[in-house]
């Protein structure tokens, strides 16, 4: 596992590790997942302007070496959030693309079925040189998470507050998902 960042807000946080996913396992991945009929999503906010495609990931399909990068990466930055956690929830491929997407703010935790959500992340699967905009924002556009190559993951508690701003010029493609626990106490 390449660079690290460790970032804080109002003592909430989240992690960023490059270079972790081989990038033909993504772009296998990638392949696979287009094969199905991608959801035009609004990520849960049906007045959002902006914009999504995307398309769940059975968990079957996935390549061992995409999981055994994903469990380290999670089993490293729990070492920090200390959660109880149990399995993965959901992963999901999304493309954003130009002129028409992004994701309003918004947790991904909530009421059921959502309070079992622990930590989410995204994981690039292209390089943020082939788009603009689109970044990963967190706490009100305070802190953005550090634009990322191809590989990389960030890594957040769904709790925290983030959104996508929106994409201005290509498409951004990642892998995002939730590792779920008990329900918040």
């Amino acid at each position: 596992m390449g660079y690290n960042l460790y970032k804080e807000i109002n003592q909430r946080h989240f992690i960023c590790y490059e270079n972790v996913f081989d990038v033909n396992t993504l772009k296998e991945i990638e392949k696979i997942s287009k094969r199905n009929i991608p959801i035009n999503d609004t990520g849960g906010n049906p007045q959002s302007p902006y914009k999504r495609n995307t398309t769940d990931i059975h968990q079957k399909s996935i390549p061992p070496l995409f999981m055994n990068s994903l469990d380290s990466s999670i089993l490293k930055a729990n070492e920090i959030f200390n959660f109880d956690l149990e399995r993965i929830l959901r992963v999901i491929y999304a493309e954003y693309p130009e002129k028409v997407s992004g994701l309003s703010w918004h947790m991904d935790t909530g009421g059921h079925p959502y309070n079992t959500r622990k930590i989410s992340f995204s994981i690039n699967v292209n390089d943020s040189s082939e788009f603009e905009g689109g970044d990963l924002e967190f706490n009100n556009g305070n802190i953005e998470a550090p634009p990322q190559s191809i590989g990389s993951i960030t890594i957040f508690p769904s709790f925290l507050l983030h959104r996508v701003a929106p994409v201005t010029k290509g498409v951004r493609k990642v892998i995002v998902g939730f590792i779920g626990g008990p329900p918040y106490k």
